[in-house]
């Protein structure tokens, strides 16, 4: 199965706006991050799968989701990030 953009979006959006709590967003994102089975739509997609894997350790925050959503919402953080990779 494919995670998008629009799935991450969607769990981020329920977590800001209370319908989820930080446990089932991390629960989620565990369940798929890394594991055999699923793949994400492209490499923004995975990197912020990975932070919200990994939200119980890094001690993420509810408005913490704004800059997730953000990088989400960037047409352009692709091609910033491909550009790094290559230098």
């Amino acid at each position: 199965m494919t995670i998008s953009k629009n799935d991450l979006k969607n769990i981020l959006e329920q977590w800001q706006s209370g319908s989820i709590g930080a446990d089932e967003v991390h629960k989620w994102a565990e369940e798929r991050y890394a594991v055999s089975g699923w793949e994400t739509d492209s490499e923004v997609t995975n990197e912020v799968l990975g932070e919200l894997d990994m939200l119980d350790m890094n001690l993420l925050i509810k408005e913490d989701a704004d800059s997730f959503l953000s990088i989400l919402n960037d047409p352009s953080y692709n091609n910033r990030r491909a550009s790094r990779g290559k230098a």
